[in-house]
């Protein structure tokens, strides 16, 4: 206690306090919200059927076993659950593929048009969204109503792809500059084809990096709004049944953002574990 006091006045001693705990209380602000909110799904719901925002009224599992059994028979969460499903593992692997051409293009060409396309990628990522929105509705106002192809499913996938595609491209670019050009020359060798190459050359070293894209591919997916609503007709996604609330958050959701959380957590805690007991695998071999 008393060398504690005789360190206040100095600052050397504050910045090390400062620096070692800092990182703690950045996470504390982080994952904090989540816990509570992962609390509050085991609460007891309001007359309203909303989240009381009080802990003490503990139920249980009670509002995860009617989120299975009820709320997603009797509400639009199933279908709305579906449709976003649907839409995500539809874009998902079209973005993945067209982003993956796109880097191995600049990566077999030195680099050439990299500068351009990273432009673009950042202006596309930087672009508000309620801009984009506003661009895709006119274009297919434009554009597609006219062929007789109402607003829906193929809009709503269609402007998910233009949106997956630039954070793909920046996510894969960095890991595939650092392969050696050689091996895309020596599978030519072999008599692979472009796209053998890239299958048997190239997509290996890039696993991890490509699920990673996915990630957040499905995550830019099942959380777009804005867009998704200004393009999607009679289709329903679960975020814009979230955002259709207005007398406050149903239980349902509650239940069904903890799953989420707890299921993101374990998917990234699972690959982290993944890739730690293969690099020490690879310096043990």
């Amino acid at each position: 206690m008393v060398n504690f006091w005789l360190n206040a006045t100095d600052i050397n001693f504050w910045r090390r306090l400062f620096q070692k705990w800092f990182l703690f209380i950045v996470l504390f602000g982080l994952y904090v919200p989540l816990i509570c909110f992962i609390f509050l799904s085991f609460n007891e719901k309001s007359t309203k059927g909303t989240v009381p925002t009080v802990l003490g009224s503990f139920n249980g599992i009670q509002n995860y076993v009617e989120f299975f059994t009820t709320s997603l028979d009797s509400t639009n969460v199933g279908p709305s659950l579906v449709n976003s499903l649907i839409i995500a593992f539809i874009s998902i692997p079209i973005s993945l593929f067209i982003g993956l051409l796109t880097t191995v293009s600049i990566w077999k060409n030195y680099g050439k048009g990299q500068k351009y396309t990273f432009l673009f990628c950042n202006i596309t990522i930087s672009c508000p969204d309620i801009v984009q929105a506003i661009a895709f509705s006119f274009l297919f106002a434009t554009l597609i109503v006219p062929l007789g192809i109402n607003l829906g499913f193929f809009t709503v996938i269609l402007t998910h792809i233009a949106l997956q595609i630039p954070y793909v491209v920046i996510f894969l670019y960095p890991k595939l500059s650092k392969l050696n050009i050689n091996l895309l020359r020596a599978s030519y060798d072999l008599n692979f084809h472009f796209f053998e190459s890239i299958i048997y050359v190239i997509l290996p070293s890039l696993v991890s990096n490509i699920l990673g894209a996915a990630l957040l591919a499905f995550t830019i997916s099942f959380d777009d709004y804005i867009i998704t609503n200004l393009v999607r007709g009679g289709v329903n996604t679960i975020s814009t049944e979230l955002y259709s609330m207005k007398t406050g958050i149903k239980i349902w959701a509650s239940v069904f953002g903890s799953l989420v959380i707890v299921g993101v957590t374990t998917i990234v805690l699972g690959f982290n574990c993944y890739q730690m007991f293969r690099n020490k695998n690879k310096e043990n071999a």
